[in-house]
């Protein structure tokens, strides 16, 4: 059996994608709390 097809290169290419946009979606979530925060 070839244990290299168990991860194939799409399937790494939309686990980057969906870690990418939690990311990006964190990071604006945080951005927001914190430009909020500051205008008071």
């Amino acid at each position: 059996m070839n244990k290299k097809g168990k991860y194939s290169p799409e399937f790494k290419e939309q686990a980057v994608k969906r870690t990418l946009s939690g990311v990006i979606t964190s990071y604006s979530i945080h951005y927001t709390k914190l430009y909020e925060s500051n205008r008071m």
